[in-house]
């Protein structure tokens, strides 16, 4: 066996360096609690998505299809064999969204995260609900009707944000 080697001031600074830097790294994680969050990801047979960047989930009327939007304006559309089963997966999918991520804004075939929403407005017969770089309409028979779907969109963000 070789002799040991004698330990060196340099080996010391070495460990005194590794300690104030794991010190500092310790003081660090208080500051920044969300860098070690556990990612929250739905995991389908296709794909992985993380869902905090999710930003909409909806199924157009009677198509055997559901897409999720993401915060970067991607799309996935995820196929399903028949309408019945797209509103199946829109929901189990909106309610493990929900649990990792907080309270969402549904309405008919869609679901929101309220923190992407800009606004929800209503224009004559229109509601529009505002996200940074889209919006999505929900037309009514009636400017009557869009002014009432208009205020229970926003008690629902309302009530969603308060929780």
């Amino acid at each position: 066996m070789g002799k040991a080697k004698p330990h060196t001031s340099c080996d010391l600074e070495s460990a005194l360096a590794l300690d104030t830097s794991l010190n500092n790294f310790i003081d660090w994680l208080p500051v920044m609690p969300y860098a070690w969050a556990s990612m929250s990801l739905y995991q389908h047979p296709l794909f992985t998505i993380d869902f905090n960047k999710v930003i909409a989930l909806y199924q157009n009327e009677d198509e055997a299809a559901v897409t999720i939007r993401t915060d970067d304006q991607r799309k996935i559309e995820v196929a399903t064999a028949s309408p019945e089963e797209a509103v199946e997966f829109l929901n189990e999918f909106a309610d493990q969204w929900e649990k990792a991520v907080g309270p969402l804004l549904r309405h008919d075939r869609y679901v929101f995260l309220t923190a992407a929403i800009y606004s929800i407005q209503a224009e004559g017969e229109e509601v529009y609900i505002y996200f940074r770089d889209h919006s999505v309409s929900f037309p009514l028979p009636d400017s009557q009707q869009a002014l009432g779907l208009l205020a229970e969109l926003t008690r629902r963000w309302q009530a969603a944000i308060e929780e």
